[in-house]
Formats: C-alpha cells, sequence, structure tokens
C-alpha cells in the first residue's frame, strides 16, 4: 500500500513539473531560462554516482542487469556535457564504439553461459552438454503434487560467439521421434530465446 503510495505522489509531481514547464503560459526564450544550472550539475553527478555504483555493484555481486543502468547513466552524462560543433560528431562515435564495447564485453565467451541460461528456465537441469534432467510437476487424483525427474540425452549442442552476440543450440532428445530445440542468442550479457 506504501508503495503505490509512493507512485502516486512521484506521478503527481512529474505532473505537476511538466504542466509548469511545457504547457504553462509563460513561454521562455530558451532552456537556459527554465532549468537552473546548479540542478543540472547536480543531475550529473546522480548520473555519475548511477554508474559508479551500478558498474561496482555488477561485478561484486555478479548480477548481470546492473550493467543496463550504468550504460544508459553514462549515456546520460555523454549527452549533458557541454560540447562544440566540432566535436558532436567524434562524441556520437565515441559512444557508439563505446556502447559496442560494453557488449562485447558483457557477452560470454564460454560455452556454459548457454547451459546455465537452460538450466534458469526451469524445465530442464543440465549440468552437463550432454544430458539433462527434465523435472515435470503433475497434481494426481488426490490433489497430491508429483514430481518426477528424467534423464534426457542430447543430441546436439553448438555455440557460438561472434564477439557483440553470441548464439545457442540444444537438441534434447525426449523419447523416440521426438526432440525438442533450444535456441537463444545472448546480446550484451542477456539470453534471448527464439
Amino acid at each position: 500500500m506504501i508503495e503505490l503510495a509512493i507512485k502516486i505522489v512521484v506521478w503527481c509531481a512529474m505532473v505537476v513539473i511538466l504542466y509548469r514547464n511545457i504547457f504553462s503560459g509563460n513561454k521562455k526564450e530558451s532552456w537556459t531560462e527554465v532549468v537552473d544550472a546548479n540542478s543540472t550539475l547536480t543531475l550529473v553527478r546522480f548520473l555519475y554516482l548511477i554508474a559508479g555504483l551500478a558498474i561496482i555493484s555488477s561485478f561484486l555481486f555478479q548480477i548481470e542487469w546492473l550493467s543496463v543502468p550504468a550504460l544508459i547513466a553514462i549515456i546520460g552524462i555523454l549527452i549533458a556535457t557541454k560540447k562544440e560543433k566540432e566535436e558532436k560528431v567524434v562524441q556520437v562515435l565515441a559512444t557508439v564504439v563505446f556502447v559496442v564495447l560494453i557488449m562485447g564485453f558483457f557477452v560470454p565467451t564460454h560455452r556454459d553461459s548457454f547451459l546455465k541460461h537452460v538450466s534458469s528456465n526451469g524445465t530442464y537441469e543440465c549440468l552437463y552438454d550432454f544430458e539433462c534432467v527434465k523435472v515435470t510437476s503433475i497434481i494426481t487424483s488426490d490433489d497430491l503434487i508429483k514430481t518426477e525427474a528424467e534423464v534426457m540425452p542430447v543430441a546436439d549442442y553448438t555455440f557460438h560467439w561472434y564477439g557483440i552476440i553470441a548464439t545457442g543450440s540444444m537438441v534434447i532428445e525426449e523419447g523416440e521421434d521426438q526432440q525438442e530445440t533450444l535456441k537463444g542468442f545472448n546480446i550484451a550479457g542477456f539470453w534471448i530465446d527464439y
């Protein structure tokens, strides 16, 4: 209930700020009359804090998704800094190269990464690349939950690393003439199934 109240207060504050700055009758000549330089400096310092804490926490606690707020904060810092017209092209190119390098840094290079991804989805637990355990839960007629574990051989397993992306594929034999193919690709450390 408290979280809902906080969300409502934040939403109302955002609406009031937007209305005052954009839709009010006072038309300003430029954003320099609307935005205070000290508040912009505070925002940039806050972005530095977010980037630093996210990067450090990502490495210390091995939480992969923390790289995304760090990347967004760094892009915000690059956008907020003053630049000359000639520097804009160089800065855009440097930002693109930086983003590609960060993406490449978080892409796994070892084939066990796809096995961990398959195991984290819940249906299969794969410790090795030659067999997996399929875990299923069935509700019996007595309203009891029965869990069954079945060892299934892996017919084919491939993993390829391409610098800024990686792909993985696994074919699991579920029985005679039945196979399940699991495929995924990794961008910046995040596996996406397809």
